[in-house]
């Protein structure tokens, strides 16, 4: 079957991996904090959290809403989080925790169907390290990794474009996929058709992204 696309990009942290709002009962329990002291839930529940709708809005960066949150935790565990020290704890655990599985059954799909399929992150070293990102099995499932995290990051043109040369392929051939609608409108303004993932409902978000990926050529 000809496909629609040739390859598919996708934004890791919310898409892929869990964000740490998805673990706040597990970080309680490890870090000694009663249930739901943790409420505020970004794009899994925005009307909880006015500090995520600040990003949505504009008015503040999303590595300042971390740093933000790890320095409230800091002051309920009575120990300094960085932003670092807070994700780490995070994602340091069993991979199948914090990847989503949706997302390795779907990228295997869609790469058995002969469609590419990379990584564009704005922070992944920034905020885990690269020595993590070696211990990850999920990342020999895909074709490409772009972590700009250093460098000039999404929505900047720049970045999405150096995720496309190591694909090897044009906006126009390619899917993209983000949780953040400043990140996805950055994807559309370089000619990519651009989907906007439900952190809520991550479930059907992957069913929405692999029917889409696969829709056969015109």
């Amino acid at each position: 079957m000809s496909y629609k696309y040739r390859a598919l990009l996708l934004d890791f942290g919310g898409v892929c991996l869990r964000l740490p709002m998805e673990l706040h009962r597990t970080v309680e329990r490890e870090l000694g904090l009663a249930q739901h002291t943790l409420t505020w839930l970004g794009p899994v529940d925005p009307s909880t959290d006015p500090l995520w709708r600040a990003i949505w809005a504009g008015e503040l960066s999303e590595r300042a809403y971390w740093d933000r949150r790890a320095e409230e935790l800091s002051v309920l565990i009575g120990r300094t989080f960085t932003a670092r020290d807070y994700m780490r704890w995070c994602v340091d655990r069993a991979e199948d925790a914090v990847i989503r599985p949706e997302a390795v059954a779907s990228i295997r799909k869609v790469r058995a169907a002969g469609l590419r399929v990379g990584i564009l992150t704005n922070d992944l070293a920034a905020f885990v390290g690269a020595e993590w990102q070696e211990k990850i099995s999920f990342f020999r499932e895909i074709d490409s990794f772009t972590d700009v995290s250093y460098g000039v990051m999404k929505p900047a043109p720049e970045a999405y474009h150096q995720a496309l040369s190591g694909l090897g392929c044009t906006a126009a051939q390619t899917l993209f996929v983000d949780d953040q609608p400043h990140n996805v409108a950055g994807g559309e303004r370089v000619g990519m058709v651009s989907l906007r993932f439900d952190v809520g409902r991550p479930a059907q978000a992957w069913a929405d992204i692999e029917r889409n990926a696969l829709s056969p050529a015109a």
